[in-house]
């Protein structure tokens, strides 16, 4: 027996927004989505970079994060490239949902650091600290 559920728009999650830190041409940048969603810019305005946060961060939830910044080249690969030298290797990003199964929306960000070693020879790793939170109607 195969059952067919109509699709509610209530139990559909959306990104409403995303907000991003040192990541690729992105020094800082915070994007509220609308469904439909038309990205268009000049050649090297960062659409691809927009696309691959998305990839990144999916690749992040179900790969070891070491593997995910490899692929990519390293961690000083994937940073902005316009931050300071001196700065730390932080990169961050956080996703704002729509209503959920009844829920109000949530937010999922998290944040990455690397160690001073990293890409040293002490085989030393990128380590991730991340949050999750629910909200409930009228709360942020």
């Amino acid at each position: 027996m195969t059952a067919t559920v109509a699709a509610d728009p209530m139990n559909l999650s959306s990104i409403r927004r995303v907000t991003i830190k040192s990541f690729r041409s992105f020094p800082t940048a915070s994007f509220d989505l609308d469904n439909p969603l038309f990205v268009v810019g000049r050649n090297g305005s960062g659409k691809s970079n927009l696309v691959d946060v998305f990839s990144f961060a999916a690749e992040a939830m179900a790969s070891p994060l070491q593997a995910v910044f490899d692929r990519r080249g390293g961690i000083q690969a994937v940073r902005n490239r316009s931050s300071v030298k001196s700065a730390p290797l932080n990169i961050g990003m956080a996703f704002e949902f729509g209503p959920f199964n009844g829920i109000e929306g949530g937010r999922f960000a998290f944040e990455v650091r690397a160690r001073t070693t990293y890409g040293s020879s002490s085989g030393a790793r990128a380590r991730r600290a991340s949050a999750c939170r629910r909200m409930r109607a009228g709360r942020r």
